[in-house]
This record gives C-alpha cells, structure tokens and sequence, in this order.
C-alpha cells in the first residue's frame, strides 16, 4: 500500500492542538527568570572596607531607594534594609542574577510583569552622589521555558558608577 493512502489515516489518529493540554506537560523547562526592567549599577573596587551604596530609582511617580552594602572587591553585595520594597505604582526587589562589581535592583509596576516606560536612576555613595541617568527601556518578550510555559517581559539599564 503507497504512503498516501495511509496519510488520512494517520491524521484521523493524531490528537487535534485543541485536545492537547497545555505545553506546561509537553515539555516545559525550569529556567528561572524575572520580568521587568533590571537596573544594574557597575560599581568599583575601591575601598578596603565594605562600601555603603543606595541606588535610587524614580519612576511613575514613585521614588523608592535601597541601600547595598559592597565588599572591597565587589565579589558580593547585599541589601541593607528590606530587600523588597513596594511604592504605590512601582515595586522593587533584588535582582537574581547580576555580574561581579554591579548592584542590581528588578523594578516593575505594581502588579504587573512590566516595568516603568521611564526612569531615573541615581546611584549614592556614602550619601554623595555618584552617578544618575534617564532610561526609557524598551522591553522584550521571550518563552525561556518553551512555548506556551509563560511569557518572560524584560529590559536592562545599566550605567557605570565613578
């Protein structure tokens, strides 16, 4: 028998996309990942002693600040107050992933998996400051974790402390 006459028999015996469940059980990965807008702030290596940062971020409104504090060589870094905090149109909390030397915050609307559509940002040393920048991110969406397993909205802003 020729392979053409078998090709409708074939199809009556595959599933319709409709009777298939969603690809969260066909294949979906475990890769973690935040949404939003990460704002990393490339710091120096120049103090012997721990340094004391705090990255200000004014957005839709709101002006939230988180204070870091910074080894001498930038290997680790870790928030000083609550290292999540939450203003009435913005949120931020630390972000997972973030090079050597760089203090990172994600920043997203309150509620939503976006962040802001602008922002300034300014970046304090021992409460002088020592950098500041407009952003207006422009946002990305990807499937890491394989189609249909959840949307992943971010950008990135970075700026260079002194």
């Amino acid at each position: 028998m020729r392979l053409a006459s078998w090709i409708p028999f074939l199809a009556m015996l595959a599933p319709s996309t409709a009777a298939l469940p969603s690809a969260g059980c066909l294949g979906c990965t475990l890769k973690g990942y935040q949404n939003g807008l990460m704002v990393e702030a490339m710091v120096p290596a120049i103090a012997l002693s721990t340094t004391v940062y705090r990255m200000e971020i004014a957005a839709e409104g709101d002006t939230l600040s988180e204070r870091f504090g910074v080894s001498p060589n930038g290997d680790f870094w870790a928030c000083m107050d609550d290292c999540r905090l939450a203003g009435d149109r913005i949120e931020i909390a630390p972000a997972f992933f973030s090079p050597k030397q760089t203090i990172a915050v994600n920043v997203r609307r309150s509620g939503e998996s976006v962040g802001p559509d602008e922002l300034t940002v300014r970046v304090f040393r021992d409460e002088v400051l020592a950098a500041e920048r407009m952003f207006s991110p422009r946002y990305d969406t990807d499937e890491p974790n394989g189609w249909g397993c959840g949307e992943h909205v971010f950008a990135t802003a970075s700026l260079n402390v002194p």
